[in-house]
């Protein structure tokens, strides 16, 4: 079933170009607020106030945090330049390509600021209206690029054609999540390798 989603990217009045150094501003501002002080103390005035920017400045861009939130995370798991690379290198595989993503993750998760932020972002989505904006994006997203991996895998021979796509996704992400972000446990990229084996069985 389809599911209509509320767009997340910054309203743009036609005709008028966007201001990307404004964007990252009102972003890096909020993305701060989360960080430092969580989400029950995050709200758009504070953004406001300690961007500098006006208030119907910013909801001109995104019109609830909802939106907001969805954007930073849109922009903190961006995987376009990994994936750029591995698409230009011919030899490289799918399960390879998977084992990249696993390792990006985990290297950025390591990150006590960027565990903080998406803890932040979690206890968002708990208390977020079901069809709101960080709900339904993070219903979307949830692991869509390991998701296209994993499919491309099956359909070129690589992966067995009765895995559990959904199921693999939670094998794949589950672990790390788990390990980083709900116990607060350290985790090496190398154990990426461990957990596409468990998915997947070794090579």
């Amino acid at each position: 079933m389809d599911v209509k989603t509320t767009h997340i990217a910054p309203k743009n009045p036609v005709g008028r170009p966007r201001n990307l150094d404004l964007d990252a501003k009102i972003l890096d501002t909020a993305q701060d607020i989360l960080i430092q002080e969580g989400y029950a103390n995050f709200s758009m005035s504070k953004v406001a106030k300690l961007s500098g920017i006006s208030r119907p400045t910013i909801r001109l861009r995104w019109a609830n945090t909802d939106e907001l939130f969805a954007a930073i995370v849109k922009r903190a798991l961006s995987t376009d330049l990994l994936l750029e690379q591995a698409r230009n290198n011919p030899d490289i595989t799918m399960r390879e390509t998977i084992l990249l993503v696993l390792q990006d993750m985990i290297v950025l998760l390591s990150d006590p600021s960027m565990r903080r932020l998406f803890a932040s972002i979690i206890a968002a989505a708990r208390y977020s209206k079901p069809m709101g904006a960080l709900s339904q994006y993070i219903l979307k997203r949830r692991g869509i690029v390991l998701r296209d991996l994993v499919v491309q895998g099956i359909e070129n021979g690589e992966f067995s054609p009765d895995i559990n796509v959904e199921i693999a996704l939670d094998g794949l992400i589950g672990p790390i999540q788990y390990r980083q972000l709900i116990i607060g446990m350290p985790m090496a990229p190398e154990e990426a390798v461990d957990v596409v084996n468990m998915v997947f069985g070794p090579e």
